[in-house]
């Protein structure tokens, strides 16, 4: 008979969670479903403090919330690029083969929810939906992704200021430039053109998760408070980035020097901040709850 340790370390071995994708195994190599496994031990692995636990505990009792996460930042990625699907479209599919128009329509009261919080992507999404469109057959109703870079490559020569902290430029289509670039930095990075070698040179930098880690870091260790409105340097909103993000971090503390320093800092000033991870049935604390 198999015992805890034995299925966390299977799960915490074969669990897929990226920026991209979340994969959790149907069943473990005996058989037994992980499904049911998880409503008989969660009592018992919500009590456990090894990170593999912790880890297996956060994927399998938010999965739902994380599944979500990954497609609706996945259909962003896809609608910047200028394309919104429709419900019976069968090529725009997300990584799991599902259809992104059917999600689209399934979740739009939700996102429309998300919005009224103040979640910058479902609001983008929304937006990018919403937008009317025109008679003329002459419009196209979204930049593509090679108009949007011509048109940023023409933006940085006329305008100093485009990547700065507080600057709001937008593409003509409506679509906010800093937003935009965070979401395709990777495809961005893969081109190798003259226009975009200057658009890089002009660019402080792409943030990447340990970047933001670190800017965190530094703002919240100076002002001693949850950001409200402040952004990264790469335009995304500080406090929407640390709320999806804050389990994960709590998480790489073990491990992470950088994490570690949040964790340390957040509870200088908010000392419970992180004890709803300690006891999950108690539910979880509200972002900047005094």
């Amino acid at each position: 008979m198999f015992k805890i340790e034995d299925r966390i370390k299977e799960l915490n071995d074969n669990i897929v969670l990226t920026a991209y994708e979340l994969v959790i195994p149907v069943y473990f190599s005996d058989g037994f479903a992980v499904k049911e496994w998880f409503s008989r031990t969660k009592a018992r692995l919500i009590k456990r403090d090894d990170n593999s636990s912790r880890f297996v505990y956060f994927v399998l009792n938010n999965r739902r919330k994380i599944a979500f996460e990954l497609k609706k930042q996945e259909m962003l990625r896809f609608v910047l690029y200028g394309k919104f699907p429709t419900s019976n479209d069968k090529k725009a599919r997300f990584y799991d083969g599902s259809l992104m128009g059917n999600w689209f329509r399934k979740n739009r009261d939700k996102l429309i929810e998300l919005s009224i919080k103040g979640d910058e992507e479902a609001s983008l999404l929304l937006k990018i939906y919403n937008k009317p469109k025109r008679k003329s057959i002459k419009y196209r109703k979204y930049l593509t992704f090679d108009e949007k870079v011509l048109e940023l490559y023409k933006l940085l020569i006329a305008n100093d200021d485009v990547f700065d902290r507080k600057s709001k430029y937008k593409f003509s289509d409506g679509v906010d430039v800093k937003f935009w670039v965070s979401k395709v930095k990777d495809k961005l990075l893969a081109l190798n053109t003259s226009e975009f070698k200057y658009i890089l040179e002009r660019i402080p930098h792409f943030l990447s998760f340990e970047n933001k880690l670190k800017e965190f870091l530094i703002y919240i260790s100076e002002n001693r408070k949850f950001p409200s409105t402040e952004d990264f340097s790469d335009g995304v909103r500080m406090n929407n980035w640390f709320y999806n993000n804050r389990e994960r971090i709590y998480l790489l503390s073990e491990n992470d020097e950088v994490a570690r320093l949040i964790v340390d800092v957040i509870l200088s000033f908010k000392p419970n901040y992180f004890a709803y991870l300690d006891d999950k049935d108690k539910g979880g604390v509200k972002y900047g709850n005094k």
